[in-house]
């Protein structure tokens, strides 16, 4: 796994920079004043012209899971021991108008699960953790005017470059052991949809994220069933 070694703190202090620097560059309410003929000054571009543009860092929390189904199955954040998630980057969004826009997204994420087999007796406890450089195309995002309850909804579709990842046993919360063949399994990227639900009434708008991949992470083979990256994703918009 040398070759996302190799690349991975690089990746994360670019994603940190954008982060930072991403509010000096907002344009969303760029405007160029200038006298008109009676020396009033007058703003250039009005705050209805679109299209809009925006940057946006973010910050999400993770409730990430495995499918071995393909299903779309939903992880629960409330089980015991779960595994949670972060990602961070920074998004571009287009205005087309007041109630529709788009958005694109950079940003390093870092999915997995934790699975239990077996009983108390007899438990094995697989921990799985995957980093990516992610990003994000939401080509439709609607903005319906509701005053009273200001929600938003998309959809789009998500490309992850595999980091880095690490996967272990755990045997009857005792002996820790990891297998190096079936990381090696492990494909470099992920493909797969998002679906958000998010709400506007806050100072900083909130997001309810869900995303599923196209086709597994991990393949079958042997015994081993296919993997499919499944996460629930709280998304704060900075």
């Amino acid at each position: 796994m040398r070759r996302f070694l190799s690349i991975d703190r690089r990746v994360l202090s670019g994603f940190l920079l954008l982060i930072v620097c991403s509010p000096h560059f907002c344009f969303a309410n760029a405007s160029v004043a200038f006298p008109d003929s009676s020396g009033t000054r007058v703003d250039s571009i009005a705050s209805s012209a679109f299209p809009r543009f925006r940057f946006q860092p973010f910050l999400s929390i993770l409730a990430p899971g495995f499918s071995h189904s393909g299903r779309l199955s939903v992880p629960n954040p409330f089980l015991n021991n779960p595994l949670f998630g972060l990602q961070a980057g920074v998004g571009l969004e287009i205005g087309y108008s007041r109630r529709m826009a788009a958005r694109l997204e950079l940003s390093y994420v870092r999915k997995g699960a934790r699975e239990v087999f077996g009983q108390r007796t007899d438990r094995l406890e697989a921990t799985t953790k995957l980093h990516y450089a992610q990003l994000n195309l939401m080509p439709l995002i609607l903005k319906p005017e509701w005053k009273r309850f200001p929600v938003t909804a998309g959809f789009g579709v998500y490309g992850g470059c595999l980091l880095k990842m690490s996967h272990r046993y755990t045997v009857n919360h005792g002996a820790v052991f990891s297998n190096v063949l079936l990381s090696d399994n492990f494909r470099s990227m992920d493909f797969g949809w998002t679906l958000s639900l998010g709400y506007q009434g806050f100072r900083l708008p909130l997001e309810l994220r869900f995303e599923a991949g196209f086709r597994p992470i991990l393949p079958s083979h042997g015994l081993q069933t296919p993997l499919y990256n499944r996460v629930l994703a709280l998304h704060l918009t900075i």
